[in-house]
């Protein structure tokens, strides 16, 4: 028989009032319990007029009252509770208790239970298709760029792959884009030397940045895909999908060429301004370029005349009702959701799957005409083959099937908000239209525009910091939080060197960094081994061991796409920093003390199992520093996504590489250059 028996001498603080432990959960701490109970159990005391630290967690709790009254907060409800309420506090909900007493102490119970397993359930497809956005190659990458799909894309790849999941992530250069040319003419260049440029320094910061894909698509004399995309086109002429149909086309009598998407400017007929051809990156809608207010070519600026062509055109207004069902069953980010219902009431219109342009993959010789030669497929019409083409490589064999039509699998997109109206409409009615067996993005990662100085980051204007030159002088690590840190989630956000310099002094340098100093000192202190914990810990290491299964359960919940920010994923880990930093302090504080080491020992280990913890947790965002703080005590990388808290065994030897870098330090130094290069 068990029986706790109260003991006043036992009582601790934690939450900010007095506390001890009845029988704990299995939260992966030490415990004497043989069989310890689905739940955890405290015994609480709140002095006169005292109350609780607010705070939320994980887990579900109770309060059971067992003598006194108060009044109990919980989100924005208030309500006076008395002895023998029971009161019910959902999980990830600030709650406080205080209590009313001028005189009397307010005394209750608090159970806990975990709700983790709700965390993880859903979070592990069996296989997923990753794309990103494949950028133009009409320039190189700029931190623009990288904040938006690229590094978001490699930590939704890095955390699915430490959950289990089988993880194919890909991207490519839109060779065929028409700002490819563009680009050329103002470089001097052919659009074959632009990608010779370009590209190279593409997959050279991707790499850099530790966010290369698993496959990377050339569509330019790749004979291969080019097939691939000509019979898909084909495909949807076919069964009735692209329509062929007399339209009107803008030229250009003075350059001699006929103008669409980068050739041509004015004003978009939504919302009336500024854009180039076939996309407004203002509202996000489409034009048709023979429907722009006011057009002119965009190389010389004279005014283009019409001539009349047949085009082919995908009907989108035919797959409204299936574009409704669709959306009504996919994790669109909330600050995206109303344009993509906008789409069903304003964007239906038919969208030209072909223009005349030298460049480009041409309609295939199946289904051309007259008046059609000349023209080449529409590089997003071009997409959603891609897309498709991409799966078929990476199957082994199993055909795309394997990625895009399996119900164990996902597919997920990552892009940027200009590219809205296509991601969201356009490329999943196409792979619908293609194969009604294929199951378009089930999950977006988007981002709105990431400022620099309050405007629009842009290679074609050359307003941007550039990721080859910004990871010259910044470690990956540091740009990848910053980043993440910045990422424009909710809304336009603004790149800041000075900023980015005061986060990586503030908080890196001086919290991470300073938390690794006393790790290192702790493992010197205890002569490279892992002490050993006491089998029953109290209710103070206990908060400190449920605080990190709330941080990882968090953690989890941010990485996750359904849930995915990276904002609020920095702000838990600086603060998961600032409390195992804190422990870090209290176990020093009491080393060499003779009567305390066994609670030394105990506090050493809680905050060194507590270090590895936030290594895996840190891992899908800075590759490095989380390995480093990992492999301390594993040597090795984390390779699964940790379950509980977990204390290291005792006697476990630490690698001897130390968690202190200067790579904090080297960033700023790195930073400050960057400042005077560009002052």
């Amino acid at each position: 028989m068990f029986i706790q028996r109260f003991d006043s001498s036992k009582l601790e603080d934690a939450y900010g009032i007095l506390c001890q432990r009845i029988y704990s959960n299995a939260l992966g701490a030490a415990t004497d319990e043989k069989a310890p109970p689905p739940f955890g159990s405290t015994y609480c005391e709140i002095p006169p007029k005292g109350s609780t630290a607010p705070h939320e967690h994980y887990d579900g709790e109770t309060f059971l009252i067992l003598e006194g009254q108060g009044v109990m907060r919980i989100g924005e409800e208030e309500s006076a509770v008395a002895t023998g309420d029971v009161i019910l506090i959902p999980n990830h909900t600030n709650h406080v208790l205080t209590n009313g007493s001028d005189s009397q102490s307010l005394r209750f119970v608090s159970i806990y239970w975990e709700n983790r397993g709700r965390a993880y359930d859903d979070a592990k497809p069996a296989r997923m298709f990753l794309a990103s956005a494949p950028p133009t190659p009409n320039g190189p990458l700029h931190l623009g760029h990288l904040s938006g799909p690229y590094v978001v894309a490699d930590i939704l790849r890095r955390f699915y792959r430490l959950q289990g999941t089988e993880v194919a992530y890909v991207c490519g250069s839109d060779d065929n884009q028409s700002y490819v040319p563009s680009k050329g003419l103002k470089l001097g260049l052919t659009a074959q030397g632009v990608l010779d440029r370009f590209v190279p320094e593409i997959t050279g910061v991707q790499e850099r940045i530790g966010a290369k894909p698993d496959y990377f698509l050339r569509p330019h004399g790749n004979e291969a895909y080019v097939a691939f995309v000509q019979s898909f086109f084909t495909r949807l002429v076919k069964n009735g999908n692209l329509k062929l149909r007399p339209s009107q086309v803008l030229y250009c009598e003075t350059c001699h060429m006929h103008l669409h998407e980068a050739f041509v400017k004015g004003g978009c007929p939504s919302c009336e301004l500024p854009t180039s051809g076939n996309g407004c990156e203002a509202c996000g809608l489409t034009n048709d370029c023979i429907d722009l207010k006011d057009p002119r070519c965009a190389q010389c600026d004279s005014v283009p005349v019409s001539q009349a062509m047949d085009k082919f055109y995908f009907p989108l207004g035919t797959w409204k009702d299936r574009l409704k069902a669709y959306f009504d069953k996919t994790a669109i980010p909330a600050p995206f959701q109303a344009f993509a219902y906008s789409l069903l009431d304003k964007g239906m219109r038919d969208i030209s799957a072909t223009h005349p342009s030298p460049w480009g993959i041409p309609v295939p010789a199946a289904v051309a005409t007259d008046a059609t030669r000349g023209q080449v497929i529409y590089e997003w019409f071009e997409m959603a083959a891609g897309y498709v083409f991409m799966a078929e490589q990476l199957s082994e064999g199993k055909g795309y099937a394997h990625f895009l039509a399996d119900p164990g699998s996902r597919f997920v997109q990552c892009y940027g908000f200009d590219n809205s109206y296509f991601y969201l409409a356009f490329v999943p009615a196409l792979l619908m239209a293609f194969d009604e067996k294929i199951a378009p993005p089930d999950a977006f990662a988007i981002n709105f525009f990431y400022l620099l100085e309050g405007k629009k980051f842009s290679t074609s204007r050359n307003h941007a910091v550039w990721g080859k030159e910004f990871l010259e002088h910044v470690h990956p690590d540091v740009a990848r939080y910053y980043l993440a840190a910045t990422r424009s989630e909710e809304g336009e956000t603004n790149f800041s060197l000075d900023e980015c310099e005061a986060r990586v002094r503030h908080i890196l340098e001086a919290k991470w960094n300073g938390l690794a100093k006393k790790l290192d000192k702790l493992t010197e202190l205890h002569g490279g081994t892992m002490p050993a914990a006491a089998k029953s810990l109290n209710p103070s290491q206990l908060a400190f061991v449920r605080r990190g299964e709330d941080a990882l359960a968090q953690a989890a919940y941010y990485y996750r796409v359904e849930s995915f920010s990276m904002n609020r994923l920095v702000g838990l880990l600086d603060r998961f920093v600032e409390d195992i930093s804190i422990r870090a302090d209290h176990a020093l504080s009491i080393s060499g003390h003779p009567a305390l080491a066994a609670r030394f020992a105990t506090g050493s280990a809680l905050v060194l199992s507590a270090a590895r913890l936030l290594g895996a947790m840190v891992y899908p965002l800075m590759p490095e520093t989380g390995s480093a703080w990992f492999e301390k005590w594993e040597n090795a990388r984390p390779t699964q996504w940790p379950t509980h808290f977990g204390v290291i065994a005792a006697g476990t030897t630490a690698a001897t590489h130390p968690l202190f870098t200067d790579r904090f330090e080297k960033a700023l130094l790195g930073i400050q250059t960057l400042k005077a290069i560009r002052a």
